[in-house]
């Protein structure tokens, strides 16, 4: 083992350096609804999916037809820019992977049925029913007051273990919710008036902070209208300015270490709890039963902190959007 951690197995390396710098480079970023040809037969454009910042579904039309991939998507999301679901229509063939993880359970063999689409322009096609019938579907406010709830539980239960005298951590690991987590239990500690600090630790957390107030055409409409009235995207410029908010690359850093105060609420990676600054804060905090751990759903809780029992901390598991129901 020590010969293969210092490189003395004589092993082959699978890729060099130049080898992934030449895959990278062929990347193609592509804005919304911007098209892209590729070898002068297919088109393809990518159409805001608004589950998450940048998540996008995609059309591919050829001379003999269309295809459409329908990936999650939320019609109407607290970040990114809503579900483009009118450019979607008229699709010949409509390949969807998105159900709701609530919802995976209730599909069966009976729904992945597809018949051949009608030349006949006066019957709809499989994705226009398609999309009728879902626009009610998403259309229906319910579900978005449910979210805001489940936002508005959460926030109380870090201000109930912050006020117990526990602290808080929070990895999840989609940058969206994220940045909508900074900006909700920034406003309640607020509001509660504690001094509470809250920390960003992360090798990319600067990165992906500034990264989000410089890309508006990939938000919501709520998110523009701040950037044509002057106002930061997010509310988390606010709480860096006011010293509330705190980011760092890691753990270990120095200036961390002179300001580290607890209480305090943690968002760090990653989601596993097998790296990232996460393993190192559960190991302190796993046996205090005032502390808390949040979670998203789809994680195996009682597999993710087998190594850290026994394990006093709560743990609170949450679900947000993250398909069509």
């Amino acid at each position: 083992m020590q010969q293969v951690l210092l490189g003395g197995c004589n092993c082959t390396d699978l890729f060099s350096a130049a080898e992934v710098k030449s895959c990278i480079d062929k990347v193609h970023c592509l804005k919304y609804a911007e098209e892209s040809c590729y070898n002068g037969t297919l088109t393809l454009k990518a159409f805001s999916s608004g589950v998450e910042v940048g998540a996008c579904n995609w059309t591919i039309v050829s001379p003999k037809g269309s295809i459409t991939y329908l990936s999650g998507s939320i019609f109407s999301s607290e970040t990114a820019m809503s579900f483009d679901y009118i450019s979607l229509q008229k699709s010949d063939v409509l390949l969807y992977s998105g159900y709701a993880p609530s919802d995976i359970d209730n599909v069966d063999g009976d729904n992945c049925v597809s018949s051949p689409a009608k030349n006949d322009s006066s019957y709809p096609s499989g994705s226009d029913m398609f999309m009728e019938d879902t626009e009610k579907y998403l259309l229906d406010p319910s579900e978005y007051n449910e979210e805001t709830e489940k936002m508005n539980f959460l926030c109380s239960c870090v201000l109930d273990s912050v006020n117990a005298g526990g602290s808080v951590l929070i990895p999840i690991g989609r940058p969206g919710i994220m940045l909508q987590l900074l900006e909700n239990v920034g406003l309640s500690l607020e509001s509660s008036n504690l001094k509470v600090p809250m920390f960003f630790v992360s090798s990319v957390a600067k990165e992906l902070l500034a990264f989000s107030n410089v890309i508006p055409e990939w938000l919501c409409k709520r998110k523009q209208d701040k950037l044509y009235a002057g106002q930061p995207l997010f509310s988390h410029v606010e709480l860096l300015n006011s010293k509330r908010l705190h980011v760092f690359p890691e753990i270990h850093s120095s200036k961390l270490l002179k300001i580290w105060q607890e209480p305090c609420v943690i968002f760090c990676p990653h989601w596993s709890l097998r790296l990232g600054p996460v393993v190192h804060l559960l190991r302190r905090w796993c046996t205090n039963s005032d502390s808390l751990l949040v979670m998203e759903e789809g994680v195996d809780i009682d597999l993710a902190v087998l190594p850290f029992k026994p394990m006093e901390m709560k743990v609170l598991k949450c679900s947000f959007l993250s398909g069509i129901k």
